[in-house]
């Protein structure tokens, strides 16, 4: 996320650690000072308005001048700022009385060059107004107000845990109750006290009085040798409710035809409960993908929906 701080400080406070020797001398002494200002910031988070409100900022420095006209300083800076706020958020964003903030820390190192001559406790050289030219780093911890609550944001690239949907408060009802996140997981625990994993509560087939996961039947195909990629939905059944379908991609150069799909019905049955076993198989070029490379079932399902109300039949579609 592309972003600059720009930071206007109000009120420069300097403590002279030595009296100067005279208005004309030399000075080369070190000088504590405080700063308190305002900064705000510019940036593409809000393309309505680029600039958000001025928020306080406080900091310390300590200022070693080499002569009356140049000098070193070293500093430390203190703000908090809105990326977006009562003067700038969008509508998406006071509809959920949603906004985003980071705690920013500074530091830098500059040479400072006045423009007058600089007499630190002389009332008549002690301000001069100096330019400023460093180089600093500075610390930042964004978080966000959501409907009231405090949530820090996780860098990119490390993961995190969902916190809500947002807009869809129906869905946030039915996986958040109890002071739980219910997740969706379906599994279930044997008499050894093993945890097997079933699948996604959205992807389980309810086949008769069976609630079959696809990831167990989906390992078992990709043992077979000619088959690439698996993936294993419900298929509309007018008495069972759905029955397996299994959408198979084969390895390069395999053909597709009645006696592969005989050799995958027999190896499931030889590997699976006989539930679990798939009354169809459907060969496919490829299978609906996420961008980071995960099944999208979803998009199978509804296909194979609107394939059974039309009642239509692939050619490269067989029963078992």
């Amino acid at each position: 996320m592309k972003k600059s701080i720009l930071s206007i400080f109000l009120a420069v406070a300097l403590f002279p650690g030595a009296i100067a020797q005279s208005e004309y001398g030399t000075v080369q002494q070190g000088e504590f000072g405080f700063t308190v200002g305002l900064a705000t910031y510019f940036g593409d988070i809000n393309t309505r308005v680029g600039l958000n409100a001025l928020k306080p900022a406080v900091g310390i420095f300590y200022r070693q001048q080499f002569n009356n006209y140049m000098g070193v300083r070293l500093s430390a800076h203190y703000t908090e700022l809105g990326y977006s706020d009562i003067y700038s958020k969008n509508d998406y964003q006071l509809a959920r009385n949603l906004s985003f903030n980071t705690a920013l820390a500074e530091f830098a190192l500059n040479g400072d060059f006045n423009f007058f001559k600089f007499i630190p406790g002389d009332p008549y050289h002690s301000f001069t107004p100096y330019i400023t030219v460093g180089i600093g780093v500075f610390n930042y911890n964004p978080y966000a107000y959501l409907s009231g609550n405090k949530y820090y944001l996780r860098p990119l690239g490390t993961e995190g845990q969902n916190i809500g949907y947002i807009g869809d408060d129906g869905k946030q009802k039915q996986v958040f109750k109890h002071g739980l996140y219910y997740t969706g997981d379906k599994a279930y625990k044997d008499e050894d006290g093993y945890y097997w994993f079933v699948g996604r509560d959205d992807d389980v087939i309810k086949s008769s009085d069976y609630r079959i996961g696809p990831f167990e039947i989906e390992s078992v195909l990709l043992e077979i040798d000619e088959v690439l990629e698996s993936a294993v939905v419900g298929s509309p059944h007018p008495i069972k409710g759905q029955e397996v379908k299994a959408f198979v991609v084969l390895v390069q150069d395999t053909v597709a035809n009645k006696e592969l799909s005989d050799k995958i019905f027999h190896y499931c049955r030889k590997h699976l409960a006989p539930y679990k076993v798939p009354r169809l198989v459907e060969f496919v070029t490829e299978l609906p993908k996420t961008i980071s490379g995960k099944i999208r079932r979803i998009e199978l399902r509804a296909a194979e929906e609107q394939k059974k109300a039309m009642k239509e039949k692939k050619d490269n579609e067989y029963s078992g």
